[in-house]
C-alpha cells in the first residue's frame, strides 16, 4: 500500500531536510576531531590540550549520534506513520521496512 502524504507530512519532510543539514554539519566537525585525535595517536600520557581534543571527539560523537537516532530516525518513522517510542522500536521498524523491500525485489 503506497504512503499518502498531507500537509503535516510536508512539515515532517522539511524537518527531515533541516535535521539532515544539521547531521551533515555535525558529521563534518566529528571528522575533523577524528583526524586531530588520529594525529595525536595512542600514548601513555597526554598533555592537557591532547586530552581536550579527545574530550571534544567524544562530545561530537555523542551529538552526531543523537541527531541521527533522536531526530532523523524519529522524523522518518513519523513520516512512515509508525508508532515507535524508543530507539530500539525505531530500529525494529527500520529492519522490517528493509526486509519488505528485499521481499519485493525477489
Amino acid at each position: 500500500m503506497p504512503l499518502k502524504f498531507d500537509s503535516s507530512s510536508d512539515k515532517l519532510f522539511l524537518k527531515l531536510k533541516g535535521d539532515w543539514a544539521l547531521l551533515k554539519k555535525s558529521a563534518e566537525t566529528l571528522e575533523t576531531s577524528v583526524k586531530r585525535c588520529s594525529r595525536i595517536g595512542t600514548k601513555k600520557v597526554y598533555t592537557f590540550e591532547e586530552s581536550e581534543s579527545f574530550d571534544a571527539l567524544t562530545s561530537k560523537f555523542a551529538r552526531t549520534s543523537d541527531i541521527l537516532t533522536q531526530k532523523e530516525m524519529k522524523t522518518l518513522i513519523s513520516i512512515l506513520r509508525e508508532e515507535a517510542d524508543t530507539f530500539v522500536s525505531r530500529m525494529n521498524i527500520r529492519a522490517i521496512h528493509d526486509e519488505q523491500k528485499m521481499d519485493l525485489k525477489d
